[in-house]
């Protein structure tokens, strides 16, 4: 008994690590969605952008108690025309108990007197057991 019971919280245990690892990223169709994490979770963030056009995502503060930036945002090309849109990948983990809102402004660095282009936002929250703040 002592056995199944060991070999069942194994595989419990590595049920999850793998959809941890497995994750997909959230994208521009997650904005405006809630998501609540444990600790040490990490999460990335995949946008569409276009480097010739000017626009760039800018990452806006958020708390950085409850998350961080993990790294460098990473480019992809998301085909091999020349000009074409480019998939950039943040990355993100969970470092502590609370609540923020991650917003992400698509704009140019020059025009920050002009709305954004586009907005990327989603509240997150960390170690709550569910419950998500008022934020």
């Amino acid at each position: 008994m002592k056995r199944i019971s060991l070999l069942l919280t194994f595989a419990i245990t590595i049920l999850m690590v793998v959809s941890c690892t497995n994750q997909k990223p959230y994208t521009i169709e997650d904005s405006g969605k809630s998501i609540t994490l444990s600790n040490d979770s990490e999460f990335d963030v995949q946008l569409i952008t276009n480097a010739s056009t000017g626009y760039q995502w800018q990452v806006l503060p958020f708390d950085s108690d409850v998350i961080k930036q993990v790294g460098e945002p990473e480019y992809a090309p998301k085909d091999d025309r020349i000009g074409s849109s480019t998939v950039v990948t943040y990355k993100f983990k969970a470092i502590g108990d609370g609540s923020t809102k991650l917003v992400m402004e698509y704009r140019r660095p020059w025009e920050a007197d002009k709305a954004a282009s586009k907005v990327f936002e989603m509240s997150v929250a960390v170690g709550t057991m569910g419950r998500l703040e008022e934020l």
